[in-house]
């Protein structure tokens, strides 16, 4: 802060200055003038937050100073001292909104008081600017000063009640170490494993508008998974966990009813600051371990771990059923998946084992028939499926559905590539002197030329042209080293009726002429 003391007696000013600790008070500079005019120069030039000012001075007093100051709209906390017991001046200072009005004799004492008190009100006037200037921008912030606060609390960034009481006054948030919350993981999820955006963001508006009244009120909503978010509820005066659950209930119904979806809430009541980390990891962990339940609120505190024993199923005899019979085998994988969960043997470690063993062993029959297995896992769905298969059992059982109907497919498919692959070279090589193009292959095979083309290069390595030029200079390497058949004679046998065209394309392949290669290869007579 700034202070400017006017006075046209100089004594004054010295005894101000020498025997009051401004510095003490919270002041950086402390500005001086003898005259009304000398105050405006300064005040012109200088922010001044307190005005200390003599009433009669030569010319202009003190009160034309001050009006001055508020003709011109300035923010300055003016305090008379004077000499001058006059009614008709501390009226005159009242209308002008000074501060305070001080007699002389100075008592330094009593001044330092009064300037103290002062600089309070500096303070308070410009604590109300800032929140009429600020206020509505951190209003409209407060969502994501909220979803900073309680991502780091749950993260166990900060740690300890005080630091996050700390961080909340910082953020200009609310919260002491007396409120208490509830934390909740959220699980969302339908009939598949994908849930679209649009129902993402109407559920979070739900949850929001559900969860605020006289028991809770939704202080922030953060994702943690693409199925599962932290919900942070503040308890009011009026929360109960009965009233809690009848929330969760009218949240259930909405979301069967406008999102065909259900969700399961994971909860932990009476959180402080201090236990806000802990209590989330609970939380989460009730969450991740519980596959079984459906539209359930489960409290956390009372969600107890399990240890489950994990039974293969009998993965030879699905190996098997892979390639033969996909209804067959999707109704063992049901009946494994059911009769564990009815065994109460089904938790996260059995699912995730469960996921693994069936991943190899759909990787061993790739790999027997040499199968490429990562173009079967590039499919976007797949990632989708994958990543929600470990949220319950019904999300698993949709998982299978998906991946054995898919591979069983892919399966298919390779082995019918190959069948046609096959065919269109065996008829390549029995009729290499006649005309074949990739359209006259397709017909053949009864497919697309693209897309037996496609499937032809992935098979063999080479497209349908290079693979029948290839054909073809192999052949003529044959007859010409078997044979006494004229070049000319061989280069039609081979399906080039242009010999200088076949000799070229002789020469490219092998590095000789045609003739050159029967030298070099004709056994000795």
């Amino acid at each position: 802060m700034n202070l400017l003391v006017v006075d046209d007696e100089y004594e004054i000013i010295a005894g101000m200055t020498q025997f009051i600790n401004f510095e003490k008070l919270g002041f950086k500079n402390v500005f001086t003038a003898q005259s009304a005019q000398q105050a405006r120069d300064i005040i012109l030039n200088s922010h001044i937050d307190i005005l200390l000012t003599d009433i009669e001075m030569p010319l202009e007093s003190g009160l034309d100073l001050l009006r001055w100051v508020r003709d011109s709209r300035l923010d300055i906390v003016t305090l008379f001292c004077t000499g001058y017991p006059s009614f008709d001046y501390a009226q005159k200072a009242l209308e002008l909104h000074s501060f305070d009005y001080y007699l002389k004799p100075i008592d330094y004492k009593e001044l330092t008081k009064r300037i103290e008190s002062a600089a309070q009100e500096v303070q308070r006037i410009r604590a109300a600017q800032n929140l009429q200037k600020y206020g509505s921008m951190w209003l409209l912030s407060r969502e994501d000063y909220q979803f900073s606060f309680w991502h780091r609390a749950i993260a166990g960034s900060v740690s300890g009640g005080k630091e996050l009481t700390d961080l909340s006054r910082a953020s200009l948030l609310s919260y002491t170490a007396e409120d208490r919350f509830t934390l909740c993981v959220v699980m969302l999820a339908d009939d598949r494993n994908f849930i679209e955006p649009w129902k993402k963001y109407a559920f979070k508006n739900m949850t929001a508008e559900i969860f605020s009244n006289d028991v809770v009120h939704t202080e922030s909503i953060l994702p943690l998974t693409a199925f599962t978010w932290c919900v942070v509820f503040r308890e009011e005066a009026a929360y109960t966990e009965d009233g809690f659950l009848k929330c969760f209930s009218g949240l259930s119904l909405s979301v069967r009813i406008h999102l065909s979806a259900y969700v399961n809430f994971y909860y932990s009541a009476g959180c402080t600051l201090d236990s806000v980390y802990q209590d989330f990891k609970r939380t989460e962990e009730a969450c991740g371990e519980d596959v079984v339940n459906r539209q359930k609120a489960v409290d956390a505190r009372r969600f107890q771990k399990k240890e489950y024993e994990y039974i293969p199923p009998e993965l030879y005899r699905w190996q098997a059923l892979l390639t033969r019979d996909s209804n067959l085998l999707l109704k063992e994988a049901r009946r494994y998946l059911d009769e564990r969960r009815a065994a109460g043997q089904m938790g996260l470690p059995v699912l995730k084992a469960f996921r693994v063993d069936v991943m190899q062993m759909i990787h061993d029959v790739l790999s027997a028939r040499q199968i490429d297995r990562h173009t079967l896992y590039l499919d976007e769905q797949f990632h989708e499926m994958y990543e929600g298969s470990l949220m319950s059992v019904y999300h698993m059982e949709r998982y299978m559905e998906y991946l054995l109907r898919h591979t069983m497919q892919y399966i298919s498919k390779y082995e019918q590539s190959r069948s046609v692959v096959g065919k269109v070279q065996e008829y390549i090589g029995s009729h290499l002197s006649e005309k074949i193009t990739r359209t006259s292959m397709a017909k053949l095979v009864f497919m697309n030329s693209d897309y037996l083309a496609r499937i032809f290069k992935k098979e063999t390595g080479l497209s349908l042209g290079e693979y029948l030029q290839v054909r073809r200079i192999e052949e003529a390497k044959r007859q010409l080293a078997q044979t006494d058949i004229p070049v000319s004679v061989i280069s039609q046998n081979v399906g080039y009726d242009n010999f200088s065209y076949f000799s070229y394309l002789f020469h490219e392949r092998t590095g000789m002429t045609p003739v050159e290669y029967r030298k070099t290869h004709m056994p000795a007579s």
